[in-house]
């Protein structure tokens, strides 16, 4: 019974049909488990899972992006803060991209 199955290894026979055929007859003798189809509910939470993981990951992405133009402009804040994004380094990038001149005194008052 399997030994006409066995063309599809031969080059040039091998088609998406044989293919189905063969899948068919193992899934008719009980050698092929049937695929897992979860319920609706199940589906919905994947699909909000992935949605939240990709938001996640290009959140991170764009604060890398920043961290490395803050890098490139030689303003190291990653060196004396180690959170970028909280309150005082935030007010600290402010001053810095505001473009009027600030003092060592500005930046102090900002972290105070």
């Amino acid at each position: 019974m399997y030994g006409i199955y066995w063309v599809k290894c031969i080059k040039g026979e091998k088609d998406d049909n044989k293919d189905a055929k063969w899948i068919a007859d193992l899934f008719k003798l009980g050698i092929v488990r049937s695929s897992f189809i979860p319920t609706k509910d199940f589906r919905i939470l994947r699909e909000f899972l992935r949605y939240k993981y990709k938001l996640t990951c290009m959140k991170s992405s764009e604060k890398n992006r920043f961290i490395n133009a803050l890098t490139v402009g030689n303003c190291k804040l990653d060196m004396v803060f180690s959170d970028i994004f909280g309150k005082s380094s935030q007010s600290i990038i402010d001053i810095i991209l505001n473009n009027d001149a600030f003092s060592d005194n500005d930046i102090i008052n900002c972290i105070s």
